[in-house]
């Protein structure tokens, strides 16, 4: 199995397009890496989540 770390892409919209300048989110995380840590980076991250 490979260790490659994964990329999460986040669509946004509407306003959170608007606040951040941007269409889209790229977010890389360590293989194993739970939900819980990616929503937690999120919302840490950017404080309109």
């Amino acid at each position: 199995m490979s260790n490659l770390p994964i990329t999460i892409t986040v669509k946004l919209l509407a306003a959170y397009q608007e606040a951040e300048g941007l269409s889209e989110l790229k977010l890389e995380f360590p293989k194993e890496t739970p939900l819980s840590q990616v929503l937690e980076r999120l919302s840490a991250d950017r404080q309109q989540f």
